[in-house]
């Protein structure tokens, strides 16, 4: 009874964590890409402002 427990339960507590690998991954990807704009933004920014 427990080995079919732990049989049943296993896959479902990996899709939980690749479910939230996956998540944890695209919220990374989502910052550093909001960061790397926002950088780039302000670069522009100054760079028009030297232009002046």
């Amino acid at each position: 009874l427990v080995y079919e427990l732990a049989d049943t339960s296993l896959p479902r507590l990996l899709a939980m964590h690749d479910a939230f690998l996956t998540a944890a991954v695209l919220s990374v990807i989502c910052f550093v890409f909001c960061l790397f704009v926002k950088t780039r933004k302000e670069r522009n920014m100054r760079l028009e402002k030297k232009m002046d």
